[in-house]
């Protein structure tokens, strides 16, 4: 259980682990609060009284046209916001 409570944290972790690697493979880590779910694979992540814009990387999700778009919003945020 205690797992399934870091996961947010996590995730983010990673995520941003990834997206942030520069050429010389520098990684760059922010630990900040989701304030916004932007739509089911992008997020804001307040640092800092700074709000960046994070898209989540690897994740398949329906687009736009596509069924279940509400329900996979809902499921991240229901996860993840608010977190740190």
């Amino acid at each position: 259980m205690k797992f399934i409570a870091k996961l947010p944290l996590i995730v983010i972790s990673l995520v941003l682990s990834f997206s942030q690697a520069s050429s010389n493979d520098q990684l760059i880590q922010y630990q900040g609060r989701v304030v916004k779910v932007i739509d089911d694979d992008s997020i804001i992540l307040l640092v800092n009284n700074d709000q960046l814009r994070i898209r989540l990387a690897q994740i398949d999700t329906p687009e736009k046209s596509q069924p279940y778009l509400r329900v996979s919003r809902k499921a991240l945020s229901d996860l993840i916001a608010g977190k740190t």
